[in-house]
């Protein structure tokens, strides 16, 4: 008699494990490293259209280039080329809008708040607008972190919301209250590190679990 194979919990699982690379972790860690470099090309007196000619391209073309080969040469290989179901493609559609979304926002910080922009801005309840920009973004950023990973049902997630949306009220509070002047290097450099080392511990976790299958083995495997 033939039996039912319920592929649903394996798709799930797999789906899920695509996401424990460690590779958005890092990929967010080098996204403030350029948020450092344009702070500091700001408070160098560098033009705002040759820093945003120099972070953005950065941001958008060699940040995102250098995720996906990880994917192509670290995650594929371990997992496998998976079609997914109507399902995961819905998810997938969820994130990359969340993903362009909060590329934007930072693009958004960098010229509006990291450029002063908001100086322009007269206070709102007492309080300048500066500070309503910085905590308005910071919770755009955790919200829409919190969408992703209850969509891909992954809690780390939650976490790499909190460590990218420190950043501006850091940045805020090193502004006013300090005489720093490249504030931009601790403000984005301690969340920034945070995600990097963050990111390399689950690598590591990721190919010791998943090592490169040898010749005659599965596609994929889920242990």
């Amino acid at each position: 008699m033939s039996q039912h194979l319920d592929l649903k919990p394996i798709e799930k699982k797999i789906y899920v494990s695509f996401h424990q690379d460690g590779l958005i972790d890092l990929f967010l860690g080098f996204l403030m490293l350029v948020a450092i470099l344009s702070s500091t090309l700001d408070t160098s007196g560098v033009a705002d259209a040759v820093r945003i000619a120099i972070y953005a391209p950065l941001m958008v073309i060699i940040g995102p280039g250098l995720y996906m080969l990880g994917k192509k040469y670290i995650t594929f290989p371990r997992l496998g080329y998976v079609k997914l179901g109507s399902k995961q493609k819905r998810k997938r559609r969820i994130v990359i809008f969340s993903i362009i979304t909060a590329v934007l926002l930072t693009l958004i910080i960098l010229t509006l708040i990291v450029g002063n922009q908001a100086n322009n801005v007269g206070p709102v309840f007492g309080i300048k607008a500066e500070f309503w920009s910085s905590a308005i973004v910071t919770l755009i950023i955790i919200g829409i972190f919190s969408i992703i990973a209850f969509v891909l049902m992954t809690p780390r997630f939650y976490l790499l919301g909190l460590i990218v949306g420190m950043s501006e009220p850091l940045y805020m509070l090193l502004k006013h209250f300090t005489h720093i002047k490249h504030i931009g290097v601790i403000a984005y450099g301690i969340p920034g590190v945070l995600l990097i080392v963050l990111g390399a511990i689950v690598l590591k976790r990721f190919v010791t679990k998943y090592p490169l299958p040898k010749a005659g083995d599965a596609d994929y495997q889920v242990n």
